[in-house]
């Protein structure tokens, strides 16, 4: 089982695709599920998912 969280509001800048963004805290990723496009979690959003 993987743990994500959908990112609302926020648009793909690969393809353009809104709501479409996850973020992968097992992998420290956020991914599109529309197009597959990937990134590395900044270190702000990395700390504020530890302080919840």
């Amino acid at each position: 089982m993987r743990l994500g969280h959908l990112l609302y509001g926020l648009q793909c800048v690969a393809c353009g695709s809104e709501d479409r963004l996850w973020a992968d805290y097992e992998w420290n990723l956020i991914e599109c599920r529309e197009c597959g496009e990937r990134t590395p979690l900044t270190p702000e959003i990395s700390e504020f998912r530890e302080a919840e």
